[in-house]
């Protein structure tokens, strides 16, 4: 076990250095235990799975969000609901009068911040808030995935992918109804007030992980 544990700290050590290593904590892991089952008979004879990976999220938690970890379970899913509400809200208007420019400075502001708020969440789920949280948004009972799903959060779509990965890996359920019976892939579709380009990334993202159609 001993020895293990340390395999899986090294390959997590190298995500971390990685440029988006925090979109992708566990990367290589479920290939690491697959090959363990394979070679050694006696894992292969338990259903270690679980064991392993909750064991990796410890280990990624401990070094992309050691200051979250700390936190209770209320405060972490809080921070999360938060956030999101806030991405949610954010002014992307630039307001008129404003030379050339100053709309720029505004929008290199606008896009600083929402890659720092985006670090923040990708900390918050590592740690170990609910992937499958509610949030009333509207008339709406949501979760994280359908609120980035449909686009309501303002990000660019890159991001939103990032997001989209992690909360799968965490634990979301994609194919999750809200409180109207519409799904993540239902939101994207119908919701997604971006370009159509966009849209089609997000859409094509969730069905490549296997989102019921």
């Amino acid at each position: 076990w001993t020895i293990i544990n340390q395999a899986m700290k090294d390959i997590i050590q190298c995500n971390y250095k990685q440029k988006n290593g925090i979109f992708e904590p566990l990367k290589g892991i479920k290939e690491f235990i697959k090959s363990v089952k394979g070679i050694n008979g006696y894992f292969s004879s338990f259903d270690i799975d679980r064991k392993l990976i909750r064991a990796a999220k410890r280990l990624a938690a401990e070094h992309f969000a050691p200051e979250e970890v700390r936190l209770t379970q209320g405060q972490l899913d809080e921070k999360l609901q938060n956030m999101l509400i806030l991405m949610t809200k954010v002014d992307c208007l630039t307001p008129l009068g404003l030379s050339e420019e100053e709309k720029n400075k505004k929008l290199q502001d606008i896009q600083s911040i929402d890659e720092a708020n985006v670090l923040k969440i990708a900390r918050l789920i590592i740690a170990g808030a609910n992937p499958n949280l509610s949030i009333s948004y509207y008339d709406r009972i949501l979760t994280p995935l359908i609120l980035l799903a449909g686009g309501y959060c303002q990000l660019y779509y890159k991001q939103i992918n990032f997001l989209i990965n992690l909360l799968l890996d965490y634990g979301a359920n994609i194919d999750y109804q809200d409180n109207k019976g519409s799904t993540a892939l239902w939101h994207a579709y119908e919701e997604f007030m971006e370009d159509a380009g966009t849209r089609e990334v997000v859409l094509e993202r969730l069905i490549d992980k296997k989102a019921n159609v």
